[in-house]
């Protein structure tokens, strides 16, 4: 009866854990990532990227392997990667289980039921956990290999037979992702703490082979074929030093408020450390779920959200927490189950407050992978025109990567080793910037040398990341690349995409700043306030944002004339707009915004012979803003 019981209330986790999976049902655009790798692998390209560039550009090789299977078979790669990954945090949810139980050996068989079950409810409302268990990736994967190699161990600590399924689940879980060493080494340590005198007995020794001489083999695999020991991945995201530590604070102390329950479920087991120290099995837990914790946390954490990096020992984390609450029963049943009530009040509390920003995030991922299939169908068609591959410059390289057939550089350097192994930043760009991403890892003048045919930002023509902000930064872009916008009926909307100029822009030398790309940012973003809230005090800060632009670079005049310009025909004040339209013209005769707006305000004007010359400009410079062009003219929106 008991077994039903506990199946079904698993069940019901599991059920409530998919339904809110659902909800949010999106794929990452990391994920195209994986499939790019695993497109031109079953092609017979080999394990690359970009046809003959060997850089391990991915963070798991077994889900690349995964997805080839999916590609090889003609399935459909993108809605399985999702399936697969959900599978794999259901099996999360019975690992944690079954961990739960092996570990609660000191309460009465009932309470060791509830607290075994315990664990899964925190799961079934952890925001992070849905999101990447829908999202495509590879992270539920990792956790369930992860998870299922700690039970392993734990039950057969005391074993003296040899067993090699430790070995063998760990290597798996190596190559799905390299954060498994961490996990290998602390069972090492572990051993030889309480079994030193058979660290190097034959049983051991034959178990450890089982799991080195495979690793050597794929690290030697991967050095001869990539040039690196390591993931790319790894160079290009993480690093050692203050800027980490404090992105790795505020990655840490974010999940202790959506995960944590605040800290409540890290700072409990402390109070019953005495306890815990006693059971080596759980002490082995909890060492490593904290020192996971704090490695990642050293590291810098993760540029995504909701804490993927944290999610492989989240399970550990609320199992001990669950058995320090089964502690505190032992001891006083009122404040115990107050407690466990208030913790799960909490966890559901938590999940509804997240939710916003998962369902945010999720329309966010959506929004960004239609737009990028869309460039990318857009270069397509470039490269059919101009009878030759076209490489574009990108820092969300994954849904464009996936669709497009051309080259990608990755300005941010996930695919691209030199970026990863030589970043250099421009020293005036730092965290004043109101920029939302916060990679560090660039080199934009090997960008530039590679001469891409275009530059790609997700926010359009603003800079929204590190690289994208230097990059428009250098006054060899402004010279190089002016903006082409594409007119996206499924969207609705203009695209803008930075295109190689024919003849170089003359730009005056030596008269450039760094900072006159925060202003333009500001800049766009009152803009693109005042076109939601029409808050006229929003005209003034554009002018001293836009005035402040020319200041620190007389190049970007165009940008900035081009700014005020269409502000102020949103305004209705055409004359005003034409005025600062023509002047952006002046400074840059491809500035497609201002030839767009321009020959709009031309049509209300009723100057046929005017607007028909702009139009003829913007027809040569950006074809694809011709379609719809003079819907909703003369409106304010």
């Amino acid at each position: 009866m008991k077994k039903y019981l506990i199946v079904s209330t698993i069940l019901i986790f599991v059920s409530i854990f998919v339904d809110l999976c659902l909800e949010i049902e999106f794929v990452q655009d990391d994920t195209f990532i994986f499939l790019r790798f695993a497109k031109n692998f079953v092609n017979g390209n080999g394990l690359v990227f970009n046809v003959g560039e060997n850089v391990e550009g991915y963070s798991s090789l077994l889900w690349v392997l995964l997805l080839s299977g999916f590609l090889f078979f003609k399935l459909d790669a993108i809605l399985l990667s999702q399936i697969s990954s959900m599978i794999f945090g259901v099996a999360v949810f019975v690992v944690t289980y079954f961990l739960a139980f092996e570990l609660n050996t000191r309460q009465k068989k009932s309470h060791r039921y509830f607290f075994s079950l315990l664990p899964l409810l925190f799961i079934t409302f952890s925001g992070g956990f849905h999101y990447w268990s829908i999202s495509g990736m590879e992270t539920t994967l990792f956790v369930f290999l992860f998870m299922l190699s700690v039970l392993i161990f734990i039950k057969n600590i005391d074993n003296e037979r040899s067993d090699y399924k430790l070995s063998l689940l760990l290597f798996l879980s190596l190559i799905t992702r390299f954060e498994t060493l961490l996990l290998f080494g602390l069972i090492q340590l572990f051993y030889l703490i309480y079994k030193r005198g058979n660290f190097f007995s034959k049983k051991h020794l034959k178990e450890l082979a089982v799991f080195v001489i495979p690793a050597l083999v794929f690290f030697t695999i991967r050095y001869f074929y990539y040039g690196n020991l390591l993931p790319n991945t790894m160079h290009a995201k993480t690093g050692f030093s203050f800027h980490y530590f404090i992105r790795g604070f505020e990655y840490f102390v974010d999940n202790l408020k959506y995960n944590l329950l605040f800290g409540f479920v890290l700072l409990l087991p402390l109070l019953f450390l005495k306890k815990i120290i006693k059971e080596k099995r759980l002490l082995f837990v909890f060492s490593v779920a904290f020192i996971f914790i704090f490695v990642v946390t050293l590291f810098g954490g993760d540029v995504l959200p909701h804490h993927r990096f944290y999610l492989p020992v989240l399970p550990l984390c609320f199992i001990v927490f669950s058995i320090s609450l089964g502690y505190l029963f032992d001891k006083n049943k009122t404040i115990s189950v107050t407690v466990i009530i208030i913790s799960i009040a909490g966890s559901i509390f938590s999940y509804q407050k997240e939710f916003k920003e998962l369902f945010g995030n999720k329309s966010f991922e959506d929004g960004l992978v239609k737009k990028m299939s869309i460039y990318a169908s857009f270069v397509n068609d470039e490269m059919k025109v101009q009878n030759k591959k076209l490489t574009t410059a990108l820092s969300t390289i994954g849904a464009f990567s996936f669709y497009s057939k051309g080259d990608v550089i990755d300005i941010i350097g996930l695919t691209d080793s030199y970026i990863s192994h030589n970043p250099i930043e421009v020293k005036e760009i730092d965290d004043s910037f109101p920029i939302a991403w916060r990679e560090r890892h660039y080199n934009v003048d090997y960008v530039l040398e590679r001469k891409p045919d275009f530059v790609l930002f997700p926010a359009g023509a603003k800079p929204t990341a590190y690289p994208e902000a230097a990059l428009f930064s250098k006054d060899e872009f402004q010279k190089k690349y002016y903006v082409q916008l594409i007119y996206s009926r499924e969207l609705n909307q203009y695209l803008p995409i930075f295109t190689r100029r024919e003849k170089p822009l003359e730009i005056r030398e030596g008269s450039s700043s760094p900072l006159f790309v925060k202003h333009y940012i500001q800049a766009n973003n009152y803009f693109l306030s005042f076109l939601s809230n029409r808050d006229l005090n929003l005209i003034s800060q554009i002018e001293v944002q836009t005035d402040s632009m020319m200041i620190f670079n007389e190049n970007s005049k165009s940008y900035a004339y081009s700014i005020l310009g269409y502000t102020y025909y949103h305004l209705g004040k055409y004359d005003y707009a034409i005025d600062f339209l023509e002047k952006s013209i002046e400074e840059d005769p491809q500035n497609c915004n201002s030839l767009l707006y321009l020959t709009k305000c031309y049509f209300v004007a009723e100057e046929k012979e005017k607007y028909l010359f702009y139009l003829r400009i913007l027809k040569k410079y950006s074809p694809q803003s011709l379609p719809n062009i003079f819907a909703n003219i003369g409106s304010q929106n």
